[in-house]
């Protein structure tokens, strides 16, 4: 894989994150309470969104009422109260646009490093290149460590 490839994969990925792919679910250690044991004992965050796992497979976005700790789906432009039972698992809580904000730029950052770091590698294998063209070209033969070129050329694959 590219450098640019590997950069590409990766924006890809955090872009998936942000624009609202639901997080996969961890399982917590045994001390802590799942998002959906804690729902259904009712001690969840009320007046929230979270995604939510649907008896018919999907993920959707639902709303944690203030008043009540029931669900409604909020896809597309109808909402529709859910029962509890077609609720299978609550997955993750869907971020604040703050929040959502504040994890872009640093992905951005972090994205901006990682190209800067691919450029770098590709800089540093490009010198090497020519240090082992030099070798193999300009040294005479007595004079090469064949340990050496083969390490070079271990870093140049």
């Amino acid at each position: 894989m590219s450098a640019n490839d590997e950069l590409q994969a990766h924006t890809c990925e955090k872009m998936l994150e942000f624009y609202g792919k639901p997080q996969d679910y961890v399982k917590k250690s045994h001390n802590e309470q799942t998002l959906t044991e804690q729902w259904k004992k009712g001690e969840l965050k009320k007046g929230k969104r979270y995604w939510c796992k649907l008896q018919d497979g999907k993920s959707e976005i639902c709303y944690l009422w203030l008043q009540t700790n029931h669900f409604t789906s909020l896809t597309g432009y109808l909402s529709r109260c859910l029962p509890d039972e077609d609720i299978v698992e609550v997955l993750a809580p869907l971020s604040s646009f703050e929040e959502w904000q504040e994890l872009k730029l640093h992905d951005e950052k972090a994205t901006i490093k990682l190209g800067e770091k691919i450029i770098e590698n590709d800089k540093l294998k490009e010198l090497l290149k020519r240090c082992r063209d030099f070798i193999n070209y300009e040294v005479p033969d007595h004079c090469i460590d064949d340990v050496l070129i083969d390490k070079i050329d271990e870093a140049l694959k």
